[in-house]
Order: structure tokens, then sequence, then C-alpha cells
């Protein structure tokens, strides 16, 4: 049975030990919040445009 490699300082050690680097890009660019921020917008609009249309056509049964 294999043991997973251990979390913490010697981790990067371990896997440039196996011929890899750490390649994984750790910042999010302007685009990168952007696109988040625009999504999640989307989904409250898209709640909330639902609980209103709700509201308008079965008033507080819908609920």
């Amino acid at each position: 049975m294999t043991q997973a490699p251990a979390e913490g300082p010697d981790s990067e050690s371990a896997v440039e030990a196996g011929g890899y680097r750490q390649e994984l890009k750790r910042t999010l660019g302007s685009f990168q919040v952007f696109a988040i921020s625009f999504a999640f917008i989307s989904v409250a609009v898209g709640i909330f445009a639902t609980f209103d249309e709700v509201l308008v056509t079965a008033g507080p049964v819908g609920i």
C-alpha cells in the first residue's frame, strides 16, 4: 500500500525529487476577478428575479 505525500514545506522538495516543477499559478488577474464577480452577480440577479416573479404570479403561496 502506498502512502499519500505529506502536506507541508517538504512537499515541494518531494515533487522536485520526482522530476517535476510546481507550476500552479496562485494569482488572479483583473479579468479573472471580473469574471467571478460577474458570475456571482448574475446568479444573485436570477434568484431575485425568480423570487419577484413568484411573488407577482402566485403570491405568498408560491413561497
